[in-house]
């Protein structure tokens, strides 16, 4: 079975979690959803998620925009999360997207590392990128065209009807080379800092300079 974003993050919310972003601005905790959506709208005008809107008179001819939409959920500690997606499963292989393979780290490379680091006593850690996705650029070879509805925004009151037509520009979940354009982005600044990676574990990277 395909899990998708949609079920992981479905799956960690709370049953009352609203089914929208509009129903969540006209239910009984409006502020703390509309301060969720506004740090994700943040984020997305911050990386330059989308284009300037296009005329949908503008679009190439049989070329149809992906709806963009947002999943909610009520983390554990009852934080509300508001997360953008595009519905990849309308999108065209050929026309919205062309590779979608990205190496994953093999369990048997990080059960060696964790080894190592406790045989020798070096310092592990972990990190996370916040908004990874965002970060990547969307091949300028492919045109996406996303529908995006008018209520996100700042300040939003939920009532706001109609949608504008962008391009899209960075990666989002939910398009099927969202990992392939993180991958591709995060090898280019590893590269940059010198980092060999290693030939038999793709997700590897290493010092030279330690690798001799």
């Amino acid at each position: 079975a395909v899990v998708t974003y949609c079920d992981i993050v479905l799956k960690s919310s709370d049953s009352n979690c609203p089914s929208s972003i509009p129903t969540a601005l006209a239910g009984p905790d409006r502020a703390e959803w509309d301060k969720a959506l506004t740090r994700e709208y943040s984020q997305h005008e911050k990386n330059g998620t989308f284009s300037e809107a296009i005329d949908p008179k503008d679009l190439p001819p049989g070329r149809k925009a992906v709806p963009f939409d947002c999943v909610l959920a009520i983390k554990r500690d009852g934080t509300r999360k508001v997360r953008g997606i595009i519905k990849g499963y309308r999108m065209t292989q050929g026309l919205d997207y062309n590779e979608t393979f990205a190496p994953v780290p093999c369990i048997g490379v990080l059960r060696l590392l964790l080894a190592m680091a406790a045989k020798f006593d070096w310092e592990a850690k972990q990190g996370d990128v916040d908004t990874a996705f965002l970060s990547s650029d969307v091949d300028s070879a492919v045109k996406i065209y996303v529908l995006v509805q008018n209520w996100f925004c700042k300040n939003a009151t939920g009532k706001e009807t109609g949608f504008t037509i962008r391009r899209l520009l960075k990666g989002v979940p939910g398009i099927p080379q969202a990992s392939l354009l993180f991958y591709k982005k995060i090898r280019g600044i590893f590269t940059k800092l010198e980092l060999r990676q290693c030939k038999s574990e793709y997700c590897l990277y290493y010092c030279g300079r330690l690798g001799g």
